[in-house]
């Protein structure tokens, strides 16, 4: 098994390593569990360069930003509904720090209501398993990679995988963001993925505003260069260039 503190270490620079700590620190202070998420954990494993730090705790991370201000970072965005901030460290090290939360949705397409949770708890309602991986950064587990949805196999047998046909239905953007992290990493899509896709794409979804939009008619096909999105019937058109 792969040693993630020391993959850590080795990848970080020095101004994100003092600001992991710092915040590790500050979550430990005030008694909350803190973890490296998403984007983060993702581009250490395929080894991608690590372009800013993203955390989640088990707690309000208001209460860190405050702290982390007092010791000369800025925070530039802060979202008290949903417990998001996003700081800017010394060094001009970027990072967010996120609450542990849960979507519950009273039906597809609607606002989901915010619900804290845990750790893994947030990490099942993610979008993608790539970005459903987290590293503790607790002192009685640090080091530990939680996978609770096995985003690890699917990055080591370079798929993007949905977690949930809702992932499309509650959020339509994220089809987008799917294709971008597929040609970016020169990931294929997961089979039943793309079932979910081609159903969405000949659906019909409902905005929060109970407008009804109709979905473009897409399909992808995965050439030599990657995947692309052909409008459909007639002449195929490039719609991802």
């Amino acid at each position: 098994m792969p040693d993630y503190m020391f993959l850590l270490e080795s990848r970080l620079s020095p101004e994100q390593r003092a600001a992991m700590m710092r915040v590790q620190e500050l979550s430990a202070a005030l008694g909350f569990n803190v973890y490296l998420t998403g984007g983060t954990v993702r581009d250490l494993i395929t080894g991608a360069s690590l372009r800013d730090l993203d955390f989640t705790v088990e707690g309000n991370p208001s209460r860190i930003a405050r702290e982390l201000e007092k010791g000369g970072a800025k925070v530039f965005v802060e979202d008290e509904k949903y417990r998001h901030v996003e700081v800017l460290f010394a060094g001009d090290c970027e990072g967010s720090i996120s609450a542990a939360h849960d979507d519950y949705y009273v039906r597809p397409g609607t606002r989901p209501e915010i619900r804290w949770s845990t750790i893994m708890e947030d990490l099942r309602r993610r979008d993608f398993s790539l970005n459903a991986i987290a590293i503790s950064l607790n002192p009685a587990s640090r080091g530990l990679l939680l996978d609770p949805t096995n985003g690890l196999s699917d990055i080591e047998h370079g798929e993007v995988r949905a977690l949930s046909i809702h992932s499309f239905t509650n959020q339509p953007a994220r089809l987008l963001r799917l294709l971008r992290f597929a040609a970016r990493m020169g990931f294929k899509v997961e089979q039943r993925t793309q079932e979910w896709l081609t159903w969405r794409s000949n659906a019909t979804c409902t905005t929060p505003s109970s407008r009804k939009t109709p979905a473009p008619s897409f399909m992808l096909w995965h050439g030599k260069s990657g995947p692309r999105w052909y409008s459909r019937p007639g002449k195929k058109r490039n719609c991802w260039k």
